[in-house]
């Protein structure tokens, strides 16, 4: 927890396991919270569905609210790296992130740091 006054807590996933927005948002609720929003940096590869996967094989859906971060993922050619910075939603029954910046370079943070509630 990184802020007891406001109940905002960082997480960051034990590396090569996968992650789910639902089992996730399914403890926190059990455990009488509400998750507010959730904020994720995402490293990994474009597929040919337009979907980001990460290097343990697992799989965003990708959306981006802005027209112009629609028009840029657009643009991405599957097999391209890519690192994006977004809401973590679960939607249609899969984990997506709604973009809201691109980040460079593509390569995975070290220590996981990046702060999120």
């Amino acid at each position: 927890m990184t802020d007891i006054a406001s109940g905002h807590f960082v997480f960051s996933p034990v590396r090569e396991e996968k992650v789910s927005y639902e089992a996730l948002e399914k403890a926190i609720t059990d455990a009488g919270y509400e998750i507010e929003d959730a904020k994720v940096v995402v490293s990994g590869t474009m597929t040919e569905e337009r979907h980001l996967e990460t290097a343990e094989g697992q799989v965003f859906q990708l959306a981006a609210s802005a027209d112009e971060l629609k028009g840029r993922l657009e643009e991405i050619e599957p097999g391209a790296a890519l690192r994006v910075r977004g809401d973590w939603l679960f939607r249609a029954g899969t984990d997506t992130i709604d973009v809201v910046e691109f980040l460079e370079p593509a390569a995975p943070e070290v220590d996981g740091g990046e702060d999120g509630h």
